[in-house]
């Protein structure tokens, strides 16, 4: 979200005691022309009403505004103010979307530029929550007063995933190698994607238990599951075609639809698939 320096309640400095020195810096702000029509495509486009709810409270503190400019050094330079202060860019949302696009176009120059309105290409961006303002209110409302240009098609969305109970953070030397969890133990990819679809965080926070990963896999996977499937195979008489029981035919059929709903790009969820 923005910072505001007069939310700050008795500033201090960092280091050592000297005064704080007040400096006035101008920065630009984007106004929101339509906030209804941007939190209702927001819906649209698969955001669940958690994180729009989020947006819509954003904009209402903010009046409706937008941050494009932040005083400082680091980042993408913005021209100085009036004053000579220094400037860079705030809003980075909409810079990455229309580099996707710009790569894209490189390695696909059929497709034109996916970020066009006129442009027929479906684009998707996944994030977590932590970047819900940055990607949702900040670049739809950019990419909106664009004229002709617009956002991603349809968002993916999460929230925190913690491990063994603490949060997943670089800063505690986490990081994720993927292939790891295969290479240096029995488990299987497969094991390992169903554990993480069963646990997404996509309605909140979720967490990665390596005991009840360990279980999920010996207990539920290799010894009710594949035995399950060791038993049916057996019972198949492979010489002829086999016919499923009608009674059997509306769950498999339910079954069926779920999963394709749980795929839809304006609601993407992949556990209601694992389920």
């Amino acid at each position: 979200a923005l910072f505001r320096p007069e939310a700050m309640l008795d500033p201090q400095p960092r280091m050592g005691d000297s005064p704080l020195h007040w400096v006035e810096v101008e920065s630009l702000f984007l106004t929101v022309a339509h906030p209804e029509q941007l939190l209702q495509r927001m819906a649209t486009s698969g955001a669940p009403a958690s994180i729009v709810e989020v947006i819509a409270r954003f904009l209402e503190r903010e009046n409706g505004r937008v941050r494009l400019t932040a005083p400082g050094e680091w980042g993408v330079a913005w021209s100085p103010d009036r004053f000579g202060n220094p400037r860079v860019l705030f809003e980075s949302g909409w810079e990455y979307a229309l580099t996707c696009a710009d790569r894209s176009q490189e390695q696909a120059p059929e497709h034109g530029h996916a970020m066009l309105r006129s442009s027929e290409v479906t684009t998707l961006v996944s994030f977590g929550i932590d970047n819900a303002v940055l990607l949702l209110a900040g670049s739809v409302a950019v990419m909106d007063a664009l004229q002709d240009h617009r956002s991603f098609d349809y968002v993916l969305t999460n929230y925190f995933y913690n491990l063994q109970g603490a949060k997943f953070s670089t800063s505690r030397l986490h990081v994720v190698w993927a292939a790891d969890i295969v290479e240096k133990t029995p488990a299987t990819s497969d094991a390992v994607r169903y554990f993480l679809s069963r646990e997404s965080p996509e309605q909140g926070e979720t967490n990665f238990a390596v005991e009840e990963f360990v279980e999920v896999v010996n207990v539920d996977l290799a010894g009710a599951l594949d035995g399950r499937i060791d038993l049916a195979l057996a019972t198949l008489d492979h010489t002829r075609p086999q016919s499923i029981d009608p009674a059997l035919w509306p769950a498999l059929e339910l079954a069926v639809t779920r999963l394709g709903q749980a795929f839809r790009l304006d609601a993407v969820s992949v556990r209601e698939a694992w389920d």
